[in-house]
C-alpha cells in the first residue's frame, strides 16, 4: 500500500511510502499480545472470561487495522462491532468507568 507522508505531516506533500500488510502485521504484532493481555487482566479482576462478553465494541484508531480486528475476533470468539461513532463510543465508556467508580452524587455548578 502506499500511504502519502502528508497524512502525516503537511510539510512531507508529494512525498509517500510503500508499507505492506506482512510488514504492518509484524511491526504492531507486539502490540496486539500485550493488549491481550491487559484484556486478559481486566477479566480476571471482573470475574469475567471472554466467553461471557456478549458485545465487543471497536472505535476509531487502530482498530480499523485487519490484525487488530482479527485478534479481537479469535480472542473474544466473535467479531468486534465497528458501526458506532468513535467518539460516542468513548464518551459512553467513560461515562460507564465514571459511574462505576464512585457511587452516584450531585454535582453543583457554580
Amino acid at each position: 500500500t502506499r500511504i502519502p507522508l502528508s497524512t502525516v505531516d503537511p510539510v512531507l506533500s508529494g512525498r509517500a511510502i510503500e508499507l505492506h500488510r506482512s510488514a504492518l502485521d509484524e511491526a504492531v504484532a507486539g502490540l496486539i499480545q500485550k493488549t491481550l493481555l491487559v484484556c486478559d487482566q481486566v477479566l480476571n479482576e471482573a470475574g469475567l472470561t471472554a466467553a461471557r462478553i456478549d458485545l465487543v465494541v471497536a472505535a476509531g484508531g487502530t482498530t480499523y487495522l485487519p490484525g487488530i480486528r482479527k485478534a479481537m475476533a479469535l480472542y473474544f470468539g466473535r467479531p468486534a462491532v465497528s458501526d458506532q461513532a468513535p467518539d460516542q463510543v468513548v464518551a459512553l465508556g467513560a461515562a460507564l468507568a465514571a459511574a462505576a467508580a464512585e457511587p452516584p452524587r450531585a454535582l453543583t455548578v457554580a
